[in-house]
């Protein structure tokens, strides 16, 4: 759960991101529709394992947060790439 929690913390920190976002040359859009859904960008990272980069990710939720706990507790569907 710690491990998840800082992650979340380091994608709430790219809330203020907006329209959209790029992340090591991947272009994230600002709103997605998943299902019958409309999710926006709450935040945005990049994973790394030692110097590799491994992944670009988009944190999706119905509504804009930056309380972290909100976050970890929203039931919508979220999308990866």
């Amino acid at each position: 759960m710690g491990s998840r929690l800082l992650l979340l913390s380091a994608l709430l920190a790219f809330a203020s991101l907006s329209p959209g976002a790029e992340v090591a040359g991947v272009k994230l859009d600002d709103m997605e529709r998943v299902g019958s859904a409309d999710l926006v960008l709450n935040g945005a990272g990049l994973r790394t394992k030692f110097v590799f980069k491994v992944y670009a990710m988009g944190l999706y939720l119905a509504a804009r947060t930056a309380d972290a706990a909100a976050a970890i507790g929203a039931t919508t569907t979220a999308r990866r790439r």
